[in-house]
């Protein structure tokens, strides 16, 4: 295997591993305070907090990389997962628990930034959109495993914790196989990252698509395994919908990437949030036919996912080097902003309107986007 093969392969397998042990995270922390009496405010408040890392590691990130280069930071942000997942145990308390999942999201947006970086900077730009599909593939499957695993070994005691935690620590493996093929820097210049908020100006229908997905992400996986028990749906159910999510993940990722290297990429992710709009309000729609809730569910976990990789290949194909690494730097920060303000704005609106409140809140926000998104398109012909 070539150099950057190997490195591929490991940068996609260390993001696909870890990616179990998170998606095991989001819903066991999330009933494990529903259990112990938390509001649905309290509990989107911690889901908020990896968000609120990855929005100030999306600061950080170009400069870490630069500082150590990818392997060294993805092998600590790997050690540093299954850490704080072993200190969940013994730290209980809410304050306890929203401080950790803030040093977790931290080490997390270390391994999506130094993984996907890696990604888009060596795959050929004929064949970058079906790689970042592969890639997106490989974390679906991840984080479909996650909570099918959840089901089987349980919430209690520490199980679940020395599971996430093993996983975490086993993506470090994929990194020390392929060290020498991870590239120090993205360039030997001593130039800086450009300003993030610049790609808000010149890249706004990317980023707001990097930022909707993060809400559907983090406010799907926080809270649809409390949506669904709000709605009446058992323990096991409300776990099975959550996979189903990921479920949707796997079976589009490689249409979608194939897609994303030969159609308009605008009307992909005008589509995309359209659809997803449309899932959810049809999730709510079937409550009481747990069969038909799973299927919308799989449907948004599917083409919701769009607006993340597309995003990504537009952002491979506009920028090279360091620009892309700040790039890359603008997509951690719109995504953990979607998720920073995702988990207590849909908690609250539960809180307020009932389990249904996820739904609406969720729907209204893929439907606005979808709006603007095409005037923009049509109004300027531009991302």
């Amino acid at each position: 295997m070539t150099g950057q093969g190997a490195g591929l392969t490991a940068a996609i397998a260390t993001v696909s591993i870890a990616g179990f042990g998170l998606s095991m995270t989001h819903p066991l922390i999330a009933l494990l305070l529903e259990r112990a009496g938390a509001s649905g405010l309290e509990i989107g408040l911690n889901a908020a907090a990896p968000a609120a890392a990855m929005l100030a590691g999306g600061l950080v990130m170009p400069r870490a990389l630069r500082a150590v280069g990818a392997a060294p930071l993805l092998l600590g942000a790997c050690v540093t997962l299954a850490a704080t997942l072993l200190l969940f145990k013994p730290l209980s308390g809410f304050g306890w628990w929203t401080a950790l999942r803030g040093l977790h999201g931290l080490a997390a947006t270390a391994v999506f930034f130094a993984s996907e970086l890696w990604i888009v900077a060596v795959a050929p730009p004929e064949r970058r959109g079906w790689l970042i599909g592969v890639y997106a593939l490989c974390l679906s499957l991840g984080f479909l495993a996650g909570p099918l695993t959840l089901s089987l070994v349980g919430v209690e005691g520490w199980a679940p914790f020395l599971a996430a935690a093993g996983a975490s620590l086993a993506a470090g493996a994929p990194v020390l196989w392929a060290w020498r093929a991870a590239p120090a820097s993205l360039s030997a210049g001593p130039a800086k990252p450009p300003p993030v908020l610049l790609r808000m100006r010149t890249d706004p229908s990317l980023m707001l698509a990097v930022a909707l997905f993060g809400m559907i992400e983090f406010g799907g996986f926080a809270l649809m395994p409390v949506w669904a028990l709000g709605s009446g749906m058992d323990q096991d159910a409300a776990l099975r919908v959550s996979a189903m999510l990921a479920l949707g993940n796997v079976a589009l990722q490689l249409p979608l990437g194939w897609a994303a290297d030969r159609f308009d990429r605008r009307a992909l992710l005008v589509g995309a949030a359209a659809i997803s709009a449309a899932a959810a309000a049809l999730m709510g729609l079937s409550v009481g036919r747990v069969w038909a809730v799973m299927m919308w569910a799989a449907l948004l976990g599917g083409v919701a996912v769009a607006l993340y990789t597309v995003s990504l290949a537009e952002l491979g194909a506009r920028y090279q080097g360091d620009a892309l690494a700040g790039a890359t730097g603008a997509v951690m920060m719109a995504y953990g902003f979607g998720a920073l303000i995702a988990p207590p704005l849909m908690g609250r609106a539960m809180d307020a309107a009932g389990p249904d409140g996820l739904l609406w809140t969720l729907g209204g926000a893929a439907g606005g986007y979808a709006l603007f998104a095409a005037w923009r398109a049509r109004a300027r012909g531009a991302p």
